[in-house]
């Protein structure tokens, strides 16, 4: 899944989620969040039928959550 957030700023990307923290918790899907120019501008792409591909280097990192609205 890919999204974007009000909370991006400063070259900074906010994700919300990303599945459970315990083993036992079932699996869930990944979730790329994408600066809000970025997702503006493939989400036009894909409107007007042009493919778009992305190459990721994920990596994660668990913190507190934002209180973004």
């Amino acid at each position: 899944m890919l999204s974007t957030s009000n909370c991006n700023h400063d070259r900074t990307i906010f994700v919300q989620g990303g599945g459970g923290f315990k083993a036992t918790d079932p699996e869930n899907f990944l979730n790329i969040s994408a600066s809000y120019d970025d997702y503006m501008t493939m989400l036009r792409l894909a409107k007007f039928g042009i493919p778009v591909k992305m190459e990721l280097d994920v990596k994660v990192q668990v913190e507190q959550p934002l209180n973004c609205k």
